[in-house]
C-alpha cells in the first residue's frame, strides 16, 4: 500500500511541474504583448498579468491604468503572429 501512496503522490507531482512550467513558457511568450479589445480595435493595451486558471489577463493602458481580470474571448493580438510549427513547409 505504500508503495502505491508513493506512485501516486510522484505523478501528481509530474503534473503540477509541468503545468508551472507550461505556464511560465506561456508568461514568457504572452507577457507585455499588445492586444485589444474586440469592441475597441482602435485602442492597444499591453498584456501585464495572466490568470491561466480564470482565463483572463490584467491589461494596462498606454496612461498606466489596468483593467482587471479581461475575458481572454474578449481580446486579440494588436501584432501579427507568425507561428512555426515543426516540419511546417
Amino acid at each position: 500500500m505504500a508503495c502505491k501512496r508513493a506512485k501516486t503522490a510522484s505523478e501528481g507531482s509530474k503534473i503540477i511541474r509541468s503545468e508551472t512550467v507550461t505556464r511560465a513558457v506561456g508568461d514568457f511568450l504572452f507577457l507585455g504583448n499588445r492586444v485589444y479589445l474586440l469592441a475597441q480595435p482602435n485602442r492597444i493595451l499591453t498584456v501585464k498579468k495572466i490568470h491561466w486558471d480564470r482565463e483572463t489577463s490584467d491589461l494596462q493602458d498606454e496612461q498606466g491604468r489596468v483593467y482587471r481580470d479581461v475575458s481572454w474571448d474578449e481580446m486579440e493580438f494588436a501584432d501579427d503572429v507568425d507561428y512555426h510549427i515543426a516540419d511546417d513547409e
